[in-house]
């Protein structure tokens, strides 16, 4: 199993219970399509103040939410990413409420240890 972690920051301007609203509502039921075609499990997390001292060492209190994509195969980033439903609609709907250059993006190998 394969993970790819994007921490998010919303839009200067944007309120969190808009980003939330726009997420959850709007960007999300558009993902679902394609990452479902590619096999890819998507997960929203919300962020909100730092609740605890593990958090506001970290830093994550500086994003506004944690996108999850799980995958089997190494190769589908690549195929999936290139997918033109993926570039004509997913990402041009990424500019409404994120801040694209402020986001993090990791991925990589994961091992379940528990479920």
């Amino acid at each position: 199993m394969h993970s790819m972690i994007l921490f998010l920051k919303r839009k200067d301007g944007t309120s969190v219970d808009e980003f939330y609203k726009y997420w959850e509502g709007v960007h999300g039921p558009l993902v679902k399509p394609w990452a479902e075609r590619h096999g890819l499990t998507y997960k929203q997390i919300r962020m909100g103040a730092p609740t605890g001292p593990a958090e506001a060492v970290a830093g994550l209190q500086a994003y506004d939410g944690i996108a999850v994509f799980e995958f089997k195969d190494a190769d589908t980033p690549a195929k999936a990413f290139s997918d033109p439903d993926f570039l004509e609609k997913v990402v041009p709907d990424q500019a409404v409420f994120l801040q694209p250059d402020a986001s993090i993006t990791i991925a990589g190998g994961a091992q379940t240890i528990t479920s």
